[in-house]
């Protein structure tokens, strides 16, 4: 089954609000004389990230409906474009808890979510 896809129609996370960590793919084994041997568990380890978005009201309407869903309320992976070093880059994420959402006066909503992004798209 395809990855559900965030909606076209709404604006992607502004970039002042997403940041991410990197996470080591490296794993170190002691050994018996006292060294530690590293080796590379793995090539592109899941990173965790948070993002932040300014809806309107009809765009956070359109956001709830799609969170519920398409995406089983927030429990599926999807699909979105990320800013990154080589620009957009189409990215598969999942959120990791619920999103906060305050009300931004007169008419808009800012949403804050933590993600992990699990690689390219």
């Amino acid at each position: 089954m395809p990855l559900a896809q965030y909606p076209s129609d709404l604006p992607l996370p502004q970039w002042s609000g997403y940041s991410g960590e990197a996470r080591s793919g490296f794993k170190f084994i002691p050994m018996q004389s006292g060294h530690t041997r590293s080796r590379r568990e793995h090539f592109s380890p899941p990173s965790p990230g948070k993002v932040e978005f300014m809806f309107t009201d009809e765009q956070m309407q359109r956001f709830e409906t799609w969170h519920e869903d398409e995406i089983n309320g927030g429990t599926d992976d999807f699909t979105i474009t990320l800013r990154t070093d080589a620009g957009l880059v189409e990215h598969e994420v999942r959120f990791t808890d619920d999103y906060d959402v305050s009300a931004v006066p007169p008419n808009h909503w800012k949403v804050t979510a933590s993600i992990e992004v699990i690689g390219e798209a």
